[in-house]
């Protein structure tokens, strides 16, 4: 009696599932060579690639005469053939997780119209040298790059307004980096653990700066923040911010300044600062923020 109960619900339950929602499903899912994109208002999303794409890999800006506007979650990820990937300017959204653990991809250029950027795009792509983000991308996402650990070479356009959180994290042998003067944003943990980093300039457009930004950047021995910034200014090898009065950042050659209007250090201001061998706290110094100098736990 229970097996025959059971059969029955079963097919009474197939019988509510509606025939039209599934063929238009299915219907609006296309596959052309490697790709497998569905159409939206006129326009192609790339949802899932075939694992055997291979070598230097030019994603097409058009799909049965529609323009591919966006890259779906996961559709090249594990795509473990590639060796050059680049994104046409066509595209206005690459979706988390695109490109993520994409293990022999050495060079990306990622070009798109007004371009946003979902979160670990190019995460975990552990042989990712070189990068490049043209004019028309708005935004580096949350975890973009996060530990690529060969990334070396990285160039971004005019256009990108943000820095992510943990954008950069882990890039251990980023020795070079220029942030254009169009950013205005960069996020918590932003560059934290680039080991090799040496120097960096915080250009006058930035305001504002996140907590851990440049944490272990064990090498960092030089911090310039452009004269005409309002919100933040340089002294000491500093990041200081102009109307709190707080020390932001600090870095291996940092000095505290004997600066009255320097009143406080910051929330992790000195974290991972592991070459820093002496520093000296000056009268003008009135408040030290909790975790000042504590380590960082991943996540």
């Amino acid at each position: 009696m229970k097996k025959a109960l059971s059969i029955f619900l079963a097919v009474v339950m197939a019988a509510c599932i509606s025939p039209v929602s599934l063929t238009a499903s299915a219907e609006n899912e296309h596959t052309n060579g490697y790709y497998t994109y569905k159409i939206e208002n006129d326009q192609a999303t790339i949802i899932a690639v075939n694992k055997e794409i291979n070598g230097v890999v030019i994603i097409p800006s058009e799909l049965g005469g529609y323009p591919v506007t966006a890259l779906g979650e996961h559709s090249f990820s594990f795509c473990n053939n590639i060796t050059d990937i680049t994104i046409p300017t066509s595209v206005e959204f690459i979706y988390d997780w695109a490109f993520a653990y994409c293990d022999n991809i050495t060079n990306a250029h990622i070009s798109g119209n007004n371009a946003i950027i979902g979160s670990k795009v190019f995460a975990h792509c552990s042989k990712l040298t070189n990068a490049v983000i043209s004019n028309g991308v708005r935004n580096i996402g949350y975890y973009m790059f996060y530990h690529n650990e060969n990334l070396t070479n990285i160039t971004i356009s005019n256009s990108v307004t943000s820095i992510g959180v943990c954008a950069f994290r882990g890039c251990t042998n980023l020795s070079d980096f220029t942030i254009p003067n169009s950013v205005t944003i960069i996020d918590e943990y932003a560059f934290c653990d680039c080991h090799n980093l040496t120097s960096i300039v915080i250009p006058e457009s930035v305001i504002s700066i996140g907590t851990n930004a440049f944490s272990h950047c064990t090498n960092l021995e030089k911090i310039e923040v452009e004269k005409m910034n309002v919100s933040y200014y340089s002294k000491g090898n500093c990041i200081i911010e102009t109307i709190s009065g707080t020390i932001h950042s600090g870095c291996k050659t940092s000095i505290i300044p004997s600066d009255e209007n320097i009143t406080s250090l910051g929330y992790f201001a000195f974290s991972g600062c592991t070459g820093l061998e002496n520093l000296t706290l000056p009268k003008n110094i009135t408040s030290i923020d909790k975790c000042t100098a504590t380590e960082i736990i991943d996540y």
